[in-house]
């Protein structure tokens, strides 16, 4: 997630520009989309003048905030879980159900060691498979990935959100 210091507006995700004024988050973009600093005026690879406005640079005391704010939310976080953690031990019932829980883990992990080792391999292959299309294909069946920008071999892919170079031609350099 990026919050965006001009309009005040948070997108999801990791994007490149923000969804409401269409500003860079602190980098300077030209067409081709190589980062520059915020203080370029010409793109450093291809020498493009169109570049993207920059949202306004942070405060390094914003940023200080930002991360004590977070330190201390994720320390608080952390000593309510684990107070409450504690405090449902103390219960009777929870600790009998965790040692039910912990029998009935102890039951299947002897249970898969039992089974054959083809079998085992099969059902981790079959997992695999499943996660790796999982990566590549979002809940509506189609591909995640989307050709942005095609250079010759090279193409600028779109890919959960993220801009990376793809190139089909196994010995090319990426453009």
């Amino acid at each position: 997630m990026k919050f965006c210091y001009q309009c005040g507006r948070a997108s999801a995700g990791d994007p490149v520009f923000c969804s409401k004024c269409g500003r860079s988050y602190d980098v300077r973009l030209c067409p081709r989309l190589h980062r520059n600093s915020r203080f370029a005026k010409v793109c450093s690879q291809c020498g493009s003048r169109e570049l993207s406005q920059a949202q306004p640079p942070v405060s390094f005391w914003w940023k200080v905030l930002e991360f004590l704010a977070k330190v201390v939310f994720g320390v608080l976080l952390v000593y309510l879980t684990l107070a409450g953690f504690v405090g449902l031990l103390q219960t009777p019932q929870f600790r009998n159900a965790l040692i039910a829980f912990a029998i009935l883990v102890g039951i299947l992990w002897w249970l898969w060691s039992l089974l054959p080792e083809w079998v085992r391999k099969l059902v981790r292959r079959s997992h695999k498979r499943k996660e790796r299309s999982d990566e590549r294909y979002s809940c509506t069946g189609f591909p995640q990935a989307v050709d942005i920008r095609e250079q010759n071999c090279c193409v600028l892919r779109m890919i959960s959100g993220k801009l990376e170079p793809f190139c089909k031609v196994k010995s090319c350099t990426p453009c």
